[in-house]
């Protein structure tokens, strides 16, 4: 589960698609771009009946059934977890002050460009399925 400011971050920065409502959730059609922007998630009050749209909506676009439930979104978890489903995946975010980290040198190797891609992240990320769309 992620903080609602840092999820309004991430789809602002790597938003979806599309969206559709079914109910009380918002449905990213993601394109191959990510669970992040694949996922169903709560904008508003719900149903257990808008679980189920969310989830036809998901594979009508050919997408694996997947939520995101918010930090504290008890109510949605609850009901994920009556229906047999399990966190998978979780977005872990790390955070420090950034003048913790202005003052150290950066050893060699440890940071690179990220553009043109280099060979190991090419390898990188034909391992782990990311493509173009993301």
């Amino acid at each position: 589960m992620i903080s609602p400011a840092f999820d309004a971050a991430f789809r602002a920065t790597w938003p979806a698609a599309d969206h559709v409502q079914a109910g009380g959730l918002s449905v990213g059609r993601g394109l191959g771009g990510g669970g992040r922007v694949s996922a169903a998630r709560a904008t508003g009050p719900w149903r257990p009946a808008d679980i189920d749209a969310a989830i036809a909506v998901q594979r009508g676009w050919d997408q694996p059934p997947l939520f995101a439930v918010d930090d504290g979104d008890r109510a949605l978890a609850q009901a994920l977890s009556a229906r047999g489903w399990r966190p998978f995946r979780p977005t872990v975010l790390m955070q420090a002050a950034a003048a913790m980290l202005a003052h150290r040198p950066i050893p060699t190797m440890t940071a690179l460009p990220v553009w043109p891609p280099l060979a190991i992240q090419r390898d990188l990320w034909t391992e782990l399925g990311v493509g173009p769309a993301r």
